[in-house]
């Protein structure tokens, strides 16, 4: 093996031993901040979706709250013009009754 001391003193080996023990912890932990980080990414990634289809959301109740304001504003249009046609008509005819 590669880098490994071919001495048989133990306190070389016990080094030996606990830094290749260390090496092996840095690859785990390696793969756990891997993971983590992938984790974080698909997080984010779920974030921006649903972001994103609240934004869409917001925009569709927008674009619907202003088509009903137009319909109610056309509605109290009519209804004022409707009024003022009975108004006017019934300030002619009551020109028709007077001395």
């Amino acid at each position: 093996m590669a880098g490994r001391t071919q001495m048989q003193v133990p306190v070389v080996q016990g080094v030996q031993t606990t830094l290749e023990g260390l090496h092996a912890a840095g690859i785990a932990a390696e793969a756990v901040w891997a993971g983590i980080l992938a984790s974080d990414l698909a997080e984010a990634a779920c974030c921006f979706g649903m972001n994103a289809a609240k934004i869409a959301w917001d925009v569709h109740a927008i674009q619907v709250l202003h088509k009903f304001q137009q319909v109610c504003e056309e509605g109290a249009t009519l209804v004022k013009q409707d009024i003022q046609a009975i108004t006017q008509t019934d300030q002619g005819e009551a020109q028709n009754f007077q001395a």
